[in-house]
């Protein structure tokens, strides 16, 4: 193997489309009531959206190249977006469509922890962008996806396969219309309630061995915040039951352990 080919398997090129924001986080000391003022403790400014999470990750790991196309709005927010993105380690391409760009404003309490969220969603994906949206993959090595704008979602998934492209999708909360183009992806990353919304009345657990079931990932994960996550991993040989990995959490309290799953 010559060192090109060391060098490409090392650091892999990473596509990724969605929906990336600009997010402008507030942390009080309580949820506000109605018709009150409140003091912030805390201000932040960062990029939010899954899309733009996944792609900050991605190049914060290290990985030789992400690049990230989404579409955006116009004004003072899209250009803080722009700037914020400026000063991650990845490629940023926008597309600019004459709307009010897409933002966030989070509210966190500190008493409770709680997380509110108002938000003005990125352009939808037209008949420009999905042109131009195979030549995205060309060359990638993974493909970093979500579900807020099925119709980019779909066409992005067919690129990807087009092309051998492994796709890792963040689903956010569940849709019944992201059932059409789950099936068969790589790796799904979800929230806890995705599974709780699918497949209401049953343990996390089942629902999870559920989706796996009816979507046939590779991985399937359930990410539970500060408690860490858990996924199912596609078994290796005939009658070898799913694996249900527990990750560290971030205070430290649980080590890495492989589990088999139990039952149905």
């Amino acid at each position: 193997m010559d060192n090109q080919q060391v060098l490409l398997k090392s650091s892999p090129v990473v596509a990724v489309t969605g929906m990336a924001t600009i997010d402008y986080l507030y942390v009080l000391d309580s949820h506000p009531v109605e018709d009150s003022e409140n003091p912030v403790r805390q201000h932040d400014v960062v990029v939010g959206g899954p899309a733009g999470r996944g792609a900050i990750a991605a190049a914060r790991l290290g990985n030789g190249g992400v690049k990230l196309y989404l579409l955006c709005g116009t004004g003072v927010h899209a250009e803080v977006l722009r700037t914020e993105l400026g000063r991650e380690p990845l490629e940023a391409t926008l597309f600019e469509r004459k709307q009010v760009s897409q933002r966030s404003a989070v509210i966190v309490t500190a008493d409770r922890g709680t997380r509110s969220t108002i938000w003005l969603p990125q352009p939808y994906a037209d008949d420009e962008f999905l042109t131009e949206l195979p030549s995205v993959f060309d060359g990638a090595d993974a493909a970093l996806l979500d579900c807020t704008d099925p119709v980019l979602s779909m066409a992005a998934i067919i690129s990807c396969r087009d092309r051998n492209v492994p796709i890792v999708i963040d689903t956010g909360g569940y849709k019944e219309s992201s059932e059409a183009y789950l099936r068969g992806i790589d790796y799904i990353v979800s929230p806890q309630k995705f599974f709780g919304e699918r497949t209401p009345g049953v343990s996390l657990e089942h629902a999870m061995e559920q989706a796996f079931d009816d979507l046939g990932p590779r991985v399937l994960v359930a990410t539970r915040g500060q408690r860490g996550g858990v996924s199912w991993t596609k078994p290796v040989g005939t009658g070898t039951a799913p694996t249900r990995w527990k990750p560290r959490t971030p205070a430290g309290r649980a080590t890495p352990s492989m589990e088999p799953s139990h039952g149905r």
